[in-house]
């Protein structure tokens, strides 16, 4: 219980921190790998509601009187619109992600916002963004070690093998090689 409170208040505090990261002024120069070392969207709204509504909100925006669109998210409804929107298709995406995705919006990254810019575009972006991550996320699950000391000695996984282990250590009365016949399940 106590190891619960305490991976709680790390993630409350990462919360925290997330949220002060995203709204503070000035550039915002974390890249795509940075951005995903972050707290999730479900996280902070698990831990920190309405700070996290309130400061996507701002974030929204901020974006939206920047680019300036001749049709665009007008009122507070139509930008906690698009939050909650953002919140329920994307809820693993990381608060700095999303920052970077606006300042990348504000400087043309994704194209143009000339016309419009209402919750669809935002949308399309964060899919942009996220088939960007896809190549980081493949890099990092390459090098996953599977609890070994050394990465570099990880074994091949042997099918075989995990069968026998998982009976051996669900029977202990198993001795392979002299009674492996067991029933099969139909």
């Amino acid at each position: 219980m106590n190891l619960q409170r305490t991976k709680q208040e790390l993630q409350s505090n990462q919360a925290k921190t997330s949220l002060k990261t995203i709204s503070s002024t000035g550039l915002f120069k974390q890249t795509n790998e940075q951005a995903w070392q972050g707290t999730n969207i479900q996280t902070a709204l698990r831990h920190h509601p309405e700070e996290t509504r309130a400061t996507v909100v701002t974030l929204i925006n901020k974006t939206v009187q920047f680019i300036d669109a001749k049709k665009t998210l007008h009122s507070f409804e139509d930008m906690a619109l698009c939050a909650e929107t953002i919140f329920d298709v994307f809820p693993v995406l990381k608060l700095e992600e999303l920052r970077l995705i606006c300042e990348r919006m504000k400087q043309g990254y994704y194209g143009n916002f000339f016309g419009r810019l209402k919750i669809q575009e935002f949308r399309d972006c964060i899919i942009k963004h996220e088939e960007e991550r896809a190549s980081i996320l493949e890099q990092q699950h390459k090098t996953i070690s599977r609890g070994a000391e050394d990465p570099t000695k990880v074994k091949e996984y042997d099918p075989e093998q995990a069968k026998l282990e998982w009976r051996m250590k669900n029977n202990p009365f198993l001795i392979p090689g002299k009674n492996e016949t067991q029933p099969k399940n139909k």
